[in-house]
């Protein structure tokens, strides 16, 4: 199938794999992929419910992200087909790069010279996705697709903890110190607990009747990520785009 056992392993168990070959699906062409462990939920009915990232590496040039999500229950798997499955993607390549990484070197010999060159960074930044075919071919996708065939075949849910409440955890793939919340204990900063902006993974068991948000700032405000019933565990809450970055938390009824 082109997708080893050691993009499975990084992808389920952990840590992060770095550079690892992944072969488009029906070809025979591989491409090189960052492949981070996934988040897992096990929910009160059974379901396994799988979210993750993938990057695509690229040499000299931003990468290309995908985020992707499916449930499995049994042998069903939902969505069927990998092209559901993905989420969100971010193109990388030559566009992006001029606009990211070397964005400040162009500003800077722009202003040398008299002249104000960062608003067309910003034209070009707007219309990236549009120029993306200018980047390189998207045979990478057919490889993402390979990946998330195996991926959904062969992943199990792992064993449910019992105990309601959220461990944090200071490291990804639940390592370092600890902090555990216990249910319906709501903290409108975590700074009074010394845990402010620390946390990169985490466990959470939400009993059923009740839900979990924990939120970027203070007093349970800015983007937030919720858990209903079941028993979560997140291997490194950057995929949510929360490392490092919780502030506060509360339980209310689902």
């Amino acid at each position: 199938m082109g997708v080893s056992e050691k993009v499975i392993k990084a992808a389920t168990k952990g840590p992060e794999a770095k550079k690892v070959k992944i072969k488009e699906l029906g070809g025979s062409k591989n491409h090189e992929f960052n492949v981070k462990p996934v988040s897992l939920t096990i929910t009160c009915k059974g379901e396994l419910i799988v979210f993750g990232q993938i990057s695509h590496h690229l040499r000299f040039r931003t990468d290309d992200q995908c985020w992707f999500g499916f449930k499995k229950k049994g042998n069903t798997i939902s969505p069927n087909s990998p092209e559901k499955m993905v989420v969100e993607k971010k193109e990388g390549g030559l566009v992006k790069t001029i606009t990211g990484k070397l964005k400040p070197i162009g500003v800077a010999i722009g202003a040398y010279y008299g002249v104000d060159v960062g608003k067309y960074f910003d034209k070009l930044d707007e219309h990236a996705d549009k120029l993306s075919f200018l980047d390189m071919d998207h045979g990478y996708e057919k490889a993402i697709k390979n990946f998330l065939l195996a991926l959904s075949k062969n992943i199990k849910p792992p064993r449910s903890l019992t105990g309601p409440g959220i461990t944090l955890y200071q490291h990804h793939m639940f390592g370092g110190k600890k902090l555990f919340i216990k249910k319906n204990e709501n903290i409108k900063h975590l700074k009074t607990v010394g845990w402010n902006d620390r946390a990169s993974s985490l466990v959470a068991t939400i009993p059923e009747g009740l839900k979990l948000e924990i939120f970027k700032h203070d007093n349970f405000k800015g983007s937030k990520i919720e858990f209903g019933c079941g028993t979560h565990y997140i291997r490194d809450l950057k995929i949510h785009k929360l490392g490092d970055e919780i502030t506060s938390c509360r339980w209310t009824k689902a």
